[in-house]
């Protein structure tokens, strides 16, 4: 009796139609699946090459933004006040422990203190 029932053309039909409605539910599932990724990297790719293209920009204005600081170095007292000149091993003493160079052709060099970071120009 069971192999009646499971021999039957309406079992077959019913077969043949619950595969046919599974691979579709399947296609539509893939198909569905590659939508969403090609509107995922669309959109990946929007924002890339909007980053891409904004960084270099923003870089150089940031760059321009940046105005070297002129330091004027100081007169000398007129009038008859005699200024003492210092060696440089005494200039150097003054700011022990410090990382620091003259640059400039003598006569006209500048003290350059080579530990200055981000960090130490906060208040």
């Amino acid at each position: 009796m069971l192999k009646e029932i499971l021999a039957g053309d309406e079992l077959a039909d019913f077969r043949q139609a619950s595969l046919e409605q599974g691979l579709n539910s399947l296609r539509q599932r893939r198909r569905r699946s590659v939508r969403i990724g090609s509107v995922f990297l669309m959109s990946l790719l929007f924002v890339l090459v909007f980053l891409s293209r904004r960084t270099p920009e923003n870089s150089r204005q940031q760059i321009a933004s940046i105005k070297p600081i002129a330091t004027a170095l100081p007169t000398p007292p007129a009038g008859g006040q005699d200024t003492k000149l210092i060696t440089d091993e005494e200039l150097f003493a003054l700011f022990p422990n410090r990382p620091m160079a003259l640059v400039g052709k003598p006569g006209g060099q500048q003290l350059v203190f080579l530990d200055w970071s981000s960090k130490s120009r906060q208040p």
